[in-house]
């Protein structure tokens, strides 16, 4: 297999593997879109661009965004997932032996986060270029059997190849929740020629620097698809580009649901104080669910304090107490050590300063709703006339 002339990391198949790869068993009906318009659900509020910086590792920060949109579609939780620990995975899948080169094939990436799931940011981490990548990963797997087996919770369903001809194809892929990971050839001095709104120019004119791999997540009135880049917020509108339907696509693999176990965080949950009433839906229910706390809110310094289990647990974590009085919070999303009289918390292993100290009431612990809310990637908003909070996940 010889490496081909790249700019961002995709290589091409000349030879599509078909196995696996039914795109009716996820798409039954072959009608044409009527919608104008369309996009993924997406957090309002959080970059959802990552950077890959100078790696030839596009397959594995597009997968990683495409396995985050699915997350976020059944859970709410924009989960950090690692890009360089499917980067460095490869798999022969029957060729005959992995390609160990930079860059990488759509449908190895597409195999891996089939079969073998995806790891979180916060427990790899590392950041090295092909090949050194492929054994540092290798080296990872074999010495944490216990992330290994955790990483199956964010496995896809499975993924199909799409005609990238097919404009309907893509929409309907789409349609169903399924971002469409493609590869585009890159032109000229940066690969692609933007405007601030991130609109492409059509044609893409330049030499031929490769091919490189994106995120199509939805399209415009106008003929464009949405398309999540993985070059920095800096470039395109926030890190997303508009490209338009005539550029031609050279291969696109629609990606199915995620088969995991993880907890759904409520996309609301409205509480009052000194009530222990919380009204709350997690996106599934037609009307809100109103359920009743073992302990209510309390405000003191006009600062509304709750009780940090509960809406946690609310919020799609799991919390742990110990003796020492040290709480911790643990999601998809991040963990957060919180420690009574202590105005020191730990996010992800990182330290940070807040400006009061949990406190322990009824042998639970309160802190000021923000700081549970807020590292929980949700938004908070707050009257202190009615001492009436609401939490939105974002």
């Amino acid at each position: 297999m010889s490496e081909e002339k790249i700019f961002g990391g995709a290589l091409k198949r000349e030879n599509p593997d078909p196995r696996n790869y039914d795109l009716a068993r996820f798409v039954p009906q072959k009608d044409r879109s009527d919608k104008e318009a369309f996009c993924l659900e997406l957090p309002e509020t959080i970059d959802i661009v990552i950077n890959q910086y100078t790696f030839s590792a596009c397959v594995g920060h597009a997968f990683a965004s495409a396995v985050k949109l699915l997350t976020y579609q059944r859970t709410h939780k924009w989960v950090d997932i690692d890009p360089f620990v499917i980067y460095g995975t490869r798999n022969d899948m029957g060729r005959g032996g992995a390609y160990r080169g930079k860059g990488m094939y759509l449908d190895d990436a597409a195999y891996t986060v089939h079969h073998e799931g995806a790891f979180l940011r916060r427990d790899f981490g590392e950041q090295e270029d092909a090949p050194q990548i492929i054994d540092l990963v290798s080296d990872f797997k074999n010495t944490h059997p216990k992330l290994v087996e955790k990483a199956k919770d964010f496995c896809i369903e499975g993924y199909a190849w799409i005609d990238p001809r097919e404009t309907d194809e893509i929409k309907l892929s789409l349609e169903k929740g399924m971002p469409v990971v493609c590869s585009y050839k890159t032109k000229g001095a940066t690969g692609f020629s933007c405007d601030q709104y991130g609109y492409v120019k059509y044609p893409n004119k330049g030499e031929d620097r490769g091919r490189h791999c994106m995120v199509i997540i939805g399209w415009t009135k106008d003929d464009h698809w949405i398309v999540l880049n993985s070059w920095g917020t800096n470039f395109g509108k926030r890190g997303v580009l508009y490209i338009d339907f005539r550029e031609p696509i050279q291969e696109a693999i629609a990606i199915s649901d995620t088969i995991c176990p993880i907890k759904k965080k409520a996309t609301f949950i409205k509480l009052k104080a000194d009530s222990k009433l919380i009204d709350w839906n997690d996106g599934t229910f037609l009307t809100d669910n109103t359920t009743e706390l073992e302990v209510s809110p309390y405000i003191h310094n006009n600062r509304i304090y709750v009780p940090i289990r509960f809406i946690s647990e609310y919020l799609g974590a799991a919390v742990e107490w110990d003796i020492s009085n040290v709480a911790t919070v643990t999601s998809e999303e991040h963990i957060i050590k919180f420690t009574a009289n202590s105005k020191t918390i730990v996010v992800d292993g990182v330290e940070k300063k807040i400006d009061v100290t949990p406190q322990i009431r009824q042998n639970r612990m309160f802190l000021p709703i923000r700081y549970v809310a807020e590292n929980l990637n949700c938004e908070v908003v707050w009257d202190s006339s009615s001492g009436n909070a609401t939490i939105y996940s974002r």
